[in-house]
């Protein structure tokens, strides 16, 4: 972690500050999961977010997240954060893959004609840290735009990130030949 920038308050092991290309962001890992890898999946899912003046806690936890619209006045974040996200990645009780399931985290035989949600499945706790950072990192867009706050707008944004995270993943080493 080193000197890499500005750190939530108390500068405790698992926070770290945003790479150069994102000044003042933080990411406060407490999950079981490494520092290096949580931040690379919420650099993934976030890339095309402004996130600075974000603060970011990962922990372990019930699934879910939090965007919030400023930062509580009780809150490990940094005084110069604008914005606080919660990320929760399970208690370790998870039974992969999840889904498919909306974001009320019901399954197409459980909703009515009306789900306007799309269903996704998170194969593990990876895809479903980019789902939830992706969805929201929007919820983020929207507070800075001053515009209204859709649900139906993050899930649809986080499941396209999912997907182009799966891609990312999946897709062949391209070697490069010397000469060719």
């Amino acid at each position: 972690m080193g000197d890499a920038g500005p750190r939530c308050r108390g500068d405790r092991a698992g926070v770290t500050a945003g790479p150069a290309n994102i000044p003042g962001m933080w990411i406060r890992n407490t999950s079981r999961y490494s520092d290096a890898r949580v931040r690379d999946l919420i650099e993934f899912a976030t890339a095309s977010v402004d996130m600075s003046g974000v603060c970011i806690n990962v922990k372990n936890g019930a699934l879910g997240g939090g965007a919030y619209n400023g930062v509580p006045e009780i809150s490990n974040a940094p005084r110069k954060a604008n914005y606080l996200v919660t990320l929760r990645l399970g208690r370790g009780n998870e039974h992969w893959p999840l889904g498919p399931v909306n974001y009320h985290f019901r399954a197409p035989h459980e909703t009515g004609p009306r789900n306007r949600f799309p269903f996704f499945v998170c194969r593990d706790w990876r895809e479903w840290l980019v789902k939830l950072a992706a969805h929201e990192a929007r919820h983020i867009a929207q507070f800075r735009s001053g515009g209204s706050t859709s649900e139906i707008e993050c899930e649809l944004f986080a499941v396209a990130m999912l997907e182009r995270y799966r891609e990312a993943r999946e897709a062949p080493l391209q070697l490069g030949l010397p000469g060719i």
